[in-house]
């Protein structure tokens, strides 16, 4: 449960990092590997998220 917490409060930082200078994957990548995710793992999570996150912002503009 305590990991489920560190990783939404991650996820909400690191959303806010993303939406103002880009830079999520400095929050997001080493709370995976904190939480235990393998490195693997932690870089395709972030890879994939973040696809979706700039495709739709290009969309968008």
């Amino acid at each position: 449960m305590l990991k489920l917490i560190f990783l939404v409060v991650a996820g909400v930082i690191s959303g806010v990092l993303e939406s103002t200078v880009g830079l999520a994957s400095l929050v997001a990548y080493p709370a995976m590997l904190l939480a235990g995710f393998a490195p693997i793992v932690a870089n395709v999570t972030n890879t994939v998220g973040f696809a979706f996150s700039d495709s739709s912002a290009i969309l968008a503009s």
